[in-house]
Order: C-alpha cells, then structure tokens, then sequence
C-alpha cells in the first residue's frame, strides 16, 4: 500500500528508541500492545524487523477494522501465528487480534511496549482516557505514541491531544 514506507519508517524509528533505552539485546522478549494499527502494517513490519525481541504483538481495534487487519496479515503470517478477535486465549499466537471492546473488558496486563500511531486523535476524549487509564496498568517498559496532531475540530470537539491526555493522567 501508500502507507508501506510509512509504516517501515515507524518500526525503525520504533527499534531505534528502543536501541536508545537499553531494552533490545538477544534476550529480551516483549508483549507488545498497538492500539488501533489500521488494516496492520506497522505490526508486519515490527515482526519483520524486531522479530527475534517480540515474544507477542496484540493489536487493538474496532470489529470491522479487526476484519481488515485479519485479511492484510494473514497474507504474511501463517495461520497459526494469528490469532483473530474473540479467539480462545489458549491459543498461543504470536500476533494477537482484538476487538476494542475485548480488550477493555480483559484482564490481561501484560504488555510491555505500548504503541499508538495516528489513532488517539481520531478518539474521543473519554475513550483515550479509558485505554491510558488501562495501560497503566500493565508491566510498561514504554509507552510510544506518534501523532497527527493538528488539533483541528471535528464533529464540535477539539482533536485528542494524546500529550495533554497523558499530562492530565500521570
């Protein structure tokens, strides 16, 4: 797609923040969480690029983008290395597909690496609250988040501003 040179530019931004933290040497597996990934392209590219330091890669959307994200990577994964929205637990995929509304309602906290690319601002106030509020939670190791912020207005409502959300709710 467009978006492919987009997303490859992100996972090596995203591999050189962690190559600056300390937290990528040949041990270190992390749970990665991206919240709302677009049809999945970043999560290919991540599992490209960081595939010997990513023990699982969730990614967070709505149902029907869920379906699109399911479509795109199982063109490059094989089908036991995706796991598809409201899938048993006990499957042990590498990449994890799951609905917003599943993932709000589990009690699973295990995500290290956070990530959001361009999808806070497209949420309202109340819903960022929710998931920063949740991945709090969760045994971070960082929290990634790279925005459109241009803060313009839609639907009478100022966009996200995923910086002022975090600063409000430490």
């Amino acid at each position: 797609t467009i978006e492919d040179m987009e997303h490859l530019y992100a996972a090596l931004r995203i591999k050189e923040y962690l190559i600056s933290l300390n937290l990528l040497n040949d041990s270190n597996k992390f749970n990665f969480l991206e919240i709302g990934g677009g049809y999945g392209g970043l999560c290919r590219w991540l599992n490209i690029i960081l595939e010997e330091n990513i023990n699982t890669y969730t990614i967070v959307d709505l149902p029907l983008i869920s379906q699109i994200q399911a479509f795109f990577l199982s063109n490059y994964f094989n089908e036991n290395e995706i796991s598809f929205p409201y899938e048993s637990n006990d499957f042990k995929a590498k990449i994890k597909l799951k609905t917003n509304n599943e993932y709000i309602e589990d009690n699973e906290n295990n995500y290290n690496i956070v990530l959001n690319q361009n999808s806070m601002p497209e949420m309202t106030d109340k819903i960022v609250k929710e998931y920063i509020n949740k991945i709090s939670n969760h045994n971070l190791n960082c929290f990634i988040s790279f925005n459109h912020e241009a803060i313009s207005k839609h639907f009478n409502q100022k966009q996200v501003s995923v910086n002022e959300i975090c600063n409000k709710n430490p």
